[in-house]
């Protein structure tokens, strides 16, 4: 999902907080999005995981992916 799609969405729906799943089956309130970076897609295959990666310059392998994300937490 792109973020002009969520945005889409989520005007079409009554003004609302918006949560992230937490530990054990809780949630959060949104309060954190952060500007769009640089993702590595489909790089995990254990199931608790999610199934890409941001790409970090101290800590990643190959070079910057141009794929941005924006992470919402």
């Amino acid at each position: 999902m792109t973020a002009h799609e969520l945005a889409r969405k989520l005007l079409e729906m009554p003004d609302v907080m918006v949560t992230v799943s937490s530990y054990e089956g809780n949630v959060d309130e949104v309060d954190i999005v952060c500007e769009p970076a640089a993702i590595n897609l489909n790089v995990n295959t254990k199931w608790y995981y999610g199934k890409h990666s941001y790409w970090r310059e101290y800590s990643s392998k190959g070079p910057k992916p141009e794929t941005l994300a924006i992470h919402i937490g």
